[in-house]
C-alpha cells in the first residue's frame, strides 16, 4: 500500500480505551509497515472535521478507531468533502466502542489487533450509505449514516441519554426507563411506490446493516451493498408483548413476528402525529417529518468474515 492511512481515534470510546491502549496501538501500527498518521478527536463533531480534511491531505483510507458514533462522524466527513469522489475512499474500522453495530455488520474482528490489521491491509469493497433529512431546532438538517436510522421509540431512548447510548445493557435500561412515559404516535410511512403503514406504531427504522442497539438483529437479512434499505416498522404494542418480542430481536427472528412489518425500499418518508425524534447510527438528529434514503456504493469499506 503506497498511500498513507489516517487513523481517527476517539479517546472516550469504550470508557476511555485509548487512555489504556494507545501506546501499544501505536507500536502495532508502526510494526505493520504502512505510512500512517494517528490523530485524536477532541470534541463532538471533531472527527467530521478531521475526516473531511483527510482526502485533501492525500489520504484515501481513513480508519475510525472507536464505536458507532465515531464511524458516524467519520463517514459524514468523508461524504461531505469535495477533494475527491467519495467512492474512491476506503473506510476501515477498529471497533473499541461499547455498541459497535456497524463493525458487526461489516464483519470486523472483535479484538483490536486483528481489526487493526484488517482495517489497514484489507481490501475495500463498495458499500452503501444512508442519508436522513429531518427537522431540527435550527431548521432542516441532513445527515449521512452507515448502519441504521429511524424515528420513534428508538430515538426517544437515545434522547433520554442526552443523544448517545453506550452499549446493549445501557440501551435496555433506556428502553425500560422510556417505556413508562412513551405514547405511540400515529405514523404515516411511504416508500417509493406508495403507502407502507398508516397506524399507531412504536418505531420506523431504515436499516443498511443487520445490527442495532448493541447487537440486536432487527434487520437480519440486511445487506450493505444491494442499493436498498430494510424498512422495519414495529407496530404499537403493550409492555408484556414487548418483553415477549425481545428474545426474537436478539436472535434475529424478528422478521417472522406479527408485530413487525418489513420490506425493501430505496427511500422511506415518515410523518407522525405528534412529531417524534429521529436518530441516525445512535445519534439524535431531529424530529419528524423525515426522509430516509440509500446512497448506493457511496464509498468502500474494509470488511471481514461474518
Amino acid at each position: 500500500m503506497s498511500d498513507p492511512v489516517l487513523f481517527i481515534v476517539n479517546p472516550v470510546s469504550g470508557s476511555g480505551w485509548a487512555q489504556c491502549h494507545l501506546p501499544e496501538f501505536l507500536i502495532e501500527v508502526e510494526s505493520l509497515g504502512v505510512k500512517t498518521r494517528v490523530v485524536q478527536s477532541e470534541r463532538v463533531a471533531h472527527a467530521i472535521e478531521l475526516a473531511r480534511a483527510a482526502p485533501g491531505e492525500g489520504f484515501r483510507r481513513v480508519v475510525a478507531v472507536g464505536g458507532d458514533g465515531t464511524v458516524h462522524e467519520v463517514i459524514n466527513g468523508l461524504l461531505t468533502q469535495t477533494a475527491v469522489p467519495a467512492h474512491q475512499l476506503t473506510l476501515g474500522v477498529v471497533p473499541v466502542g461499547t455498541g459497535n453495530d456497524f463493525a458487526r455488520s461489516i464483519g470486523a474482528p472483535r479484538g483490536w489487533r486483528p481489526a487493526l490489521a484488517l482495517a489497514l491491509l484489507g481490501e475495500g469493497r463498495p458499500c452503501d450509505m444512508g442519508h436522513v433529512r429531518c427537522i431540527s431546532a435550527a431548521g432542516q438538517v441532513g445527515r449521512f449514516f452507515a448502519n441504521i436510522a429511524g424515528a420513534g421509540f428508538d430515538a426517544a431512548v437515545i434522547a433520554g441519554f442526552g443523544g448517545r447510548v453506550d452499549g446493549r445493557l445501557a440501551y435496555l435500561r433506556g428502553v425500560l426507563r422510556t417505556w413508562g412515559s412513551w405514547r405511540n404516535p400515529l405514523f404515516e410511512v411511504r416508500g417509493g411506490n406508495g403507502p407502507i403503514f398508516d397506524d399507531a406504531g412504536l418505531m420506523a427504522l431504515f436499516a443498511l446493516g443487520r445490527y442495532f442497539g448493541g447487537g440486536m438483529q432487527l434487520a437480519p437479512s440486511a445487506r450493505l451493498d444491494d442499493g436498498l434499505g430494510n424498512v422495519v416498522i414495529v407496530r404499537a404494542m403493550g409492555g408484556a408483548r414487548l418483553l415477549l418480542e425481545l428474545p426474537r430481536v436478539f436472535s434475529g427472528r424478528v422478521e417472522g413476528s406479527r408485530s413487525v412489518l418489513s420490506g425493501l425500499e430505496q427511500v422511506m418518508d415518515v410523518g407522525s402525529l405528534p412529531a417524534c425524534p429521529v436518530e441516525a447510527d445512535g445519534e439524535l438528529v431531529g424530529h419528524t417529518p423525515a426522509r430516509f434514503s440509500v446512497v448506493p456504493r457511496a464509498l468502500s469499506a474494509v470488511r471481514g468474515k461474518h
